[in-house]
């Protein structure tokens, strides 16, 4: 025996394949809440914050709860159609909707037991509607043309790009113009090519986002929903060009579902990058339309406040679900894998609220540890230094990854804010050493800056080097009376910290849940200005 044994799943990030539904931790936000809320909602946060696993969790509870609430979520990855967002217009927003389609379909045959538990039965209604997609179908109970439609447009997305397909609808204003093919009518029977043909018409047409909403209301109809939900992940992994036409499809959600009773039939909750990443449309920049963060939708943001006081308990839930689920032997208690505490706390902390990050140190700290321990009799646990030495790799390999930043990115970080926050808190820490508790000087990571220097930080912050705490959930802080007169608060990531020693690391865990903790309940009486030259 050297190392605790672990199953590698523990560390698996369960954002795409790996999911699990049962070590979900409240991040501060209630998913049961959101699910419900009948509202139109980005979730914005750098990589690792959770954005896909609130996305798919809001699925599993509104499919949980459907026969109460007739919300039908309908999830969908941006990723996976990404390698058509450099092809011709059309054809990414035909493969943008078809996609959507064949979700809500796939999701409809996947979970038919919590459907057809409900008051209608899918397998007695009788399909009578001129809806769109669905007006391709004629007195067919809804259970046979959802296996119909799913292979036709299953069928659609494989061919579309290497068969003789032709897009040649004729241009309409509105969604009731002819859209679709010449020659081709829905009397009579219809060839699959022609189906194909024909709903290719109308999803390449620049309408087409008026089509699909349409088709929303149909299913609303059909199957007697509360409201569909749209759950869109990945909006900013996508080309300008492609988000374009998928916040062109959100604002018109937002503006054109509502029912007769007053309700919409559709929301969306889609999750975004940080604003310096993310192409919200602007007739200031010369876009058709507008899309307003905060006005067109709610925004909901999900890096986490590393400095509010449930912030331990958070990443000390997520550890102990999943020892419950994958080691029950370890009754869950976080010292079957940690040496002591203040190991758990460091990991906990240089994840700076990124749940991702958090299970890759462990990990690299635990390949780093059964190196170490290789000729131990006794059974050893994850120990201080193999987290800090994983803290590093990772920050390294990832965070300040070169290929990610531009030199002016490394210049900032080097040349002007790692040298001031060092210098500050060496002096500090060289004063308290001569000075009672009550005097001692704090260690601080926060910087002020003007609106133009974050602007260029922009990529530093998406990279999550910087963090900016106006976009943080639950914040503790106070602001002070004047703050109004500060700049922009921001920290530098706690791991990032830590990599470049701007402060003695053997007492990082104390300095996180004192210096900085306090500091920032007080409304950060100590920070350190920073002024960015121009490019």
């Amino acid at each position: 025996m050297s190392i605790v044994r672990i199953n590698s799943e523990f560390f698996n990030n369960d954002a795409q394949t790996n999911f699990n539904s049962r070590t979900h931790a409240n991040p501060g936000l209630d998913v049961h809440v959101v699910a419900t809320s009948a509202t139109n909602i980005l979730l914005e946060g750098i990589r690792g914050t959770g954005k896909t696993h609130i996305l798919k969790m809001i699925r599993e509870e509104s499919l949980r709860t459907f026969k109460r609430n007739r919300i039908l979520p309908i999830y969908i990855s941006l990723a996976k159609i990404s390698e058509y967002e450099s092809l011709d217009d059309e054809i990414f927003r035909v493969h943008l909707y078809t996609n959507i389609v064949q979700a809500a379909f796939s999701t409809i045959i996947e979970n038919s037991s919590y459907i057809e538990d409900s008051d209608s039965p899918l397998s007695l209604k009788i399909l009578r509607s001129e809806a769109p997609i669905f007006e391709l179908f004629k007195e067919q109970s809804i259970s046979e043309v959802l296996e119909e439609v799913e292979k036709l447009f299953t069928r659609l997305n494989s061919e579309l790009l290497t068969s003789n397909l032709k897009i040649s609808g004729e241009q309409s204003n509105g969604v009731k113009g002819e859209l679709g093919f010449k020659g081709i009518s829905l009397s009579g029977e219809m060839t699959t090519k022609e189906q194909i043909e024909y709903v290719l018409g109308r999803l390449s047409h620049y309408n087409a986002s008026r089509y699909i909403v349409e088709f929303f209301k149909g299913l609303h109809n059909i199957l007697e929903l509360n409201y569909s939900l749209i759950l869109i992940d990945e909006i900013s992994g996508v080309s300008d060009k492609a988000q374009l036409e998928v916040f062109r499809l959100l604002r018109l959600i937002r503006a054109s579902t509502e029912t007769a009773e007053g309700t919409n039939f559709l929301y969306f909750i889609g999750s975004v990058y940080p604003p310096q990443k993310t192409n919200y449309p602007s007739k200031t920049k010369g876009d058709e339309l507008e899309f307003i963060p905060g006005e067109d939708c709610s925004m909901e943001y999900l890096e986490m406040d590393v400095l509010g006081e449930e912030y331990e308990a958070f990443f000390k839930y997520i550890t102990e679900r999943r020892l419950l689920t994958l080691h029950p032997e370890s009754e869950g208690n976080i010292l079957w894998l940690f040496e002591d505490e203040k190991t758990f706390l460091l990991a906990a902390f240089a994840a700076n609220g990124l749940p991702r990050r958090y299970f890759e140190i462990i990990k690299a700290a635990y390949v780093s540890a059964a190196k170490k321990f290789t000729t131990q009799k006794e059974v050893q646990r994850i120990d201080y230094s193999s987290i800090s030495s994983a803290i590093q790799t990772i920050i390294d390999s990832q965070t300040l990854n070169e290929n990610q930043l531009t030199e002016s990115d490394l210049y900032f970080l080097d040349k002007i804010i790692i040298p001031k926050l060092s210098a500050r808190n060496t002096g500090a820490e060289t004063r308290n050493e001569n000075r009672e508790e009550d005097r001692r000087l704090p260690v601080h990571l926060f910087l002020s800056v003007s609106r133009s220097d974050r602007k260029k930080l922009g990529t530093l912050i998406y990279r999550g080097v910087i963090h900016n705490l106006s976009r943080t959930r639950k914040s503790k802080s106070i602001l002070s009376e004047d703050q109004e007169q500060r700049g922009i608060m921001m920290m530098l990531d706690l791991a990032v910290a830590i990599n470049y020693r701007v402060f003695n690391i053997q007492k990082a865990v104390e300095y996180f849940q004192n210096d900085l903790r306090e500091n920032a309940r007080k409304g950060y009486p100590y920070f350190s200005d920073i002024s960015l030259p121009d490019n």
